[in-house]
């Protein structure tokens, strides 16, 4: 039976060599969002109705100078009006707003305004 010192000094070489590797996964391979930035619009971005408010249109214009951005809505819904508001975002690539209330028509009316933008609700 080898020795507790030397079974103890094995184990902690073997965790540390997997700490030391780490995980090889991108940020896009996680969330499917490929080159897109995050801008997350949280409850207090949100208008009483399911609007963006001026907060999240700042967070928004931020970021008008990143080549695409992927509005990720957490914690809330957005309404119909919310993807008119984004429309005159030329950069906007993906919308995340899983159980949001957005009707198809307003969602294929967004995806005309921005063609290639993704909407998962």
């Amino acid at each position: 039976m080898p020795h507790p010192r030397i079974v103890l000094c094995c184990l902690l070489l073997s965790v540390g060599s997997i700490l030391s590797a780490g995980c090889k996964k991108s940020a896009s391979q996680d969330t499917g969002l490929g080159d897109a930035k995050p801008v997350v619009i949280s409850v207090t971005d949100i208008g009483p109705k399911g609007e963006l408010n001026e907060q999240a249109l700042r967070k928004i214009e931020a970021e008008a100078s990143t080549p695409a951005i992927a509005i990720i809505v957490s914690r809330v819904q957005i309404n119909d009006g919310a993807l008119v508001q984004l429309a005159k975002y030329k950069n906007v690539r993906r919308v995340q707003a899983v159980g949001s209330p957005l009707s198809d028509a307003a969602i294929e009316k967004f995806q005309a305004a921005l063609p290639g933008v993704t909407v998962k609700k």
